[in-house]
């Protein structure tokens, strides 16, 4: 199990995806499925409503830090009509994960 596990980041790429915890504001609980629950947020109190999917902790255990890192550095270059554009993977380095967009 991954919990509890701090991660280093050496990537460029994988920096810029990287956004703290601290930083996202969860405000209403939007629905929730196989891999986490979908939130209405705020990333450093703006005024831009987001969507963040917190991943559910049996998920993130699965797999590690740096892979979720790639993946989500490689959806955020994702662009497409019908799809959100990721932002971003919160996270504090410990249980919090989240996808941005």
């Amino acid at each position: 199990r991954q919990s509890g596990m701090k991660h280093e980041v050496s990537d460029p790429e994988d920096k810029e995806t990287l956004i703290s915890w601290q930083r996202v504001k969860l405000d209403e609980l939007l629905t929730q499925g196989t891999m986490g629950r979908l939130f209405q947020a705020t990333l450093d109190n703006g005024a831009q409503p987001l969507i963040l999917r917190r991943l559910n902790l049996e998920y993130v255990s699965k797999t590690s830090p740096q892979e979720l890192l790639k993946h989500h550095t490689a959806l955020r270059k994702l662009r497409h009509k019908r799809l959100l554009s990721v932002i971003g993977l919160a996270s504090d380095g410990l249980d919090n994960w989240g996808v941005l967009m």
